[in-house]
């Protein structure tokens, strides 16, 4: 069986998604490989002294600045309606199922819950999930793309690097359901905090009438401290992940640039291979 809210984004909508996630694929992975290689080009042209070749690459280097440009232009262009209309169609399915429930059921449930799926909860899925999709697709082309380039220049130091490979992923696979749940509280979180907001505007005029204005403040700062609360626990954990990623990652291409050097010195790589090899 579908997911109802699954395939709201995509009904009528694969077109832009295709179009606008494989566009942005040919732009970030063909700019990043078509970069490295001509890094490690530049710098054995001048190891050389091959003035010639370094005319051609400016030539080169020109018409990849103008290619990225452009194809970064149309793609985000493409992703823009795709976004819009994904999460257009989707709001739009949250309110129709809404809208299939009996008067009894819907009046045992308080209004907040959905309306923080419409907003709060909305924003969420566009930010953490409909904009990453394409990142996503994006990172695993790019992977196998940069793997199979490194294979060509070395074999073996293509080799090292897959292993490497596994400490960020290793991190990210041990910290991934730790971030997971800790969204699930702040989509909760958020939802009580939008019930507490819907209790208190509604009753305004019983608070103004009662002169319990400062009643009404401590159960909004209440309300409120406990949201704000539990999205900071998850922007640390956010945190810690982005920062092990960054520690892994980075050990990951130091040893690298030292093997890649070691295998240079001894002739099995120039220096532009070297570069190039860092920069897959």
């Amino acid at each position: 069986m579908k997911n109802p809210y699954y395939h709201a984004f995509f009904y009528r909508n694969k077109l832009w998604a295709v179009g606008g996630t494989g566009l942005l694929i040919i732009f970030q992975s063909g700019s990043g490989l078509a970069s490295s290689w001509l890094l490690g080009a530049v710098l054995d042209a001048i190891t050389a002294g091959n003035g010639q070749r370094m005319v051609q690459l400016v030539w080169f280097a020109i018409g990849l600045i103008a290619f990225m440009g452009i194809a970064g232009v149309v793609s985000w262009k493409l992703m823009a309606v795709y976004v819009r209309k994904g999460m257009r169609q989707y709001k739009n399915q949250i309110f129709q199922q809404l809208c299939k429930k009996r008067i009894s059921a819907f009046s045992g449930e308080s209004a907040s819950k959905y309306i923080s799926a419409l907003t709060n909860d909305a924003t969420q899925v566009e930010q953490n999930y409909l904009l990453n999709l394409s990142n996503l697709w994006n990172q695993i082309v790019v992977f196998f793309a940069a793997l199979g380039m490194m294979a060509w220049y070395n074999p073996l130091a293509a080799l090292a690097a897959l292993g490497l490979s596994a400490l960020p992923l290793l991190t990210a696979m041990l910290l991934g359901k730790g971030l997971a749940s800790r969204e699930k509280a702040v989509s909760d979180q958020n939802q009580r905090f939008t019930y507490s907001v819907n209790e208190l505007l509604s009753g305004f005029s019983v608070l103004k009438s009662f002169r319990a204005e400062a009643q009404g403040q401590q159960l909004f700062s209440q309300a409120n401290a406990q949201v704000e609360q539990v999205k900071s626990r998850r922007r640390v954990w956010a945190g810690l992940f982005k920062t092990l990623g960054m520690v892994t990652g980075g050990g990951m291409q130091m040893a690298m640039f030292f093997l890649y050097g070691f295998l240079a010195i001894r002739g099995k790589m120039s220096a532009g291979d070297v570069i190039v090899m860092v920069n897959l």
